[in-house]
């Protein structure tokens, strides 16, 4: 069969579907029957993926390849408690030539939207005040640096849940205390940071860092509540409700000793401006790329060590170039001068998409949905798994008769086809 053909695959979760680890899963196995089929062994490489969102601790579990998985009842999105799990680790820092107790904490196990039935979603009353208490149980077991997933949630309330998790109060004008959800943000008159803070067991405070699936604005037509809101069970008047209430909150409670970022401070919408939350409340300065794979040493690695790239995600669309997992793959892959093959639940704006990615540097060999001719999106969701181990099988096996190696099989030259 010649040496093998390595294929990385670092798909996303699809949404509703599929873990990322699932998918990644389901398009080895069509990738390897591809290279069967074909007389060639393929070696894939699975590298699950979260951009922040849902998935975000499956992913940075099979990244660090150890860790404790830790749970806590908190409050839920609607009030109610639920069960949330973040992720207990000791990394080495360099820097300080010291262990470093760190929690991998994903916004969506306190906010996310999949635990509120469709019937009841209301982001005006949504709070994220549970990701508040995820922080501090995290502090309170010892850890130094937490890193804070942003993504998935059910809510449009700037963080303020949070906030109130961790000390802070939020005063009307005549000084009464809010309840800290979306539909209270445009009458916060002034907020009593007295008591907020996160501090370890010992006093120190701890570093929060996070994580965003988009670089979305907090405010305005892109923003938290204009783009997801509606996804989130918001009307068109509330939506307006929501975008100026983020607004008020913006003009009163960003820290007058930190700099202000543009009008609609951009990159702070992610998950219902929790993003902008951490920022203004949390003390966030470092916000990280959400899989930092151009800075990388070993992803580059990874990288360059395939012959192609399979990537994926529920939704191909335009805001897959707003700093989603297929986006950054693309760039990575783009830098390693590797072809990448993208597949979807399903898309809009295909050709677009595609064109910037292009555009930006990276080779897109291939767009293929699970959605299409004959089969309809409620089949993609039940059937997904099968979908994409199929699609993934046709994206090699095309892959693999294209150009020199293609033109050697058809010349009845199979054999050295594989040495290609």
């Amino acid at each position: 069969m010649g040496k093998p053909i390595s294929i990385l695959i670092c798909p996303d979760k699809f949404k509703g579907s599929l873990t990322a680890t699932q998918a990644a899963e389901a398009m080895a196995r069509g990738a390897v029957r591809a290279g069967e089929r074909a007389g060639r062994r393929v070696a894939p490489s699975l590298w699950p993926m979260s951009d922040g969102g849902e998935g975000f601790l499956e992913s940075a579990l099979a990244e660090h390849g150890r860790g404790e998985l830790r749970s806590c009842t908190v409050t839920g999105p609607t009030g109610e408690p639920v069960e949330a799990r973040w992720l207990y680790v000791v990394q080495h820092s360099e820097i300080l030539d010291a262990e470093i107790p760190t929690a991998c904490i994903e916004s969506a196990q306190a906010a996310g939207l999949h635990l509120v039935p469709k019937d009841r979603r209301d982001p005006t009353r949504a709070t994220t005040f549970g990701v508040g208490e995820l922080i501090r149980a995290a502090a309170d077991a010892g850890c130094r640096f937490i890193v804070v997933g942003l993504g998935g949630s059910a809510t449009v309330d700037g963080g303020i849940g949070m906030a109130a998790a961790l000390g802070a109060r939020f005063l009307d004008a005549n000084g009464n205390e809010l309840e800290p959800v979306g539909a209270n943000l445009g009458r916060i008159a002034a907020v009593d940071r007295t008591r907020l803070g996160v501090r370890g067991p010992d006093g120190q405070p701890v570093t929060v860092a996070g994580c965003r699936d988009v670089d979305s604005p907090l405010l305005g037509p892109e923003g938290a509540a204009a783009v997801f809101g509606p996804q989130k069970g918001a009307t068109p008047e509330q939506v307006r409700q929501l975008d100026e209430g983020l607004a008020n909150l913006a003009r009163v409670a960003w820290p007058p000793s930190r700099q202000r970022p543009d009008a609609v401070l951009s990159g702070l919408g992610a998950a219902g401006g929790l993003a902008f939350g951490l920022a203004a409340f949390g003390g966030v300065a470092l916000w990280m790329d959400t899989l930092a794979l151009s800075d990388d040493p070993k992803a580059r690695r990874r990288f360059r060590a395939a012959r192609l790239v399979l990537t994926g995600e529920g939704k191909f669309d335009p805001q897959t170039l707003r700093g989603k997992v297929v986006a950054q793959v693309c760039a990575a892959a783009g830098e390693a001068r590797r072809p990448v093959a993208v597949i979807a639940g399903d898309a809009e704006k295909p050709e677009e998409v595609r064109a910037e990615l292009e555009r930006r540097g990276c080779r897109v060999i291939a767009v293929r949905t699970l959605v299409g001719p004959g089969v309809s999106r409620e089949e993609a969701e039940r059937s997904a798994a099968a979908l994409l181990e199929q699609a993934a099988d046709d994206v090699v096996s095309a892959w693999l008769n294209s150009g020199l190696r293609g033109w050697l099989r058809r010349v009845g030259l199979g054999r050295l086809a594989g040495w290609v």
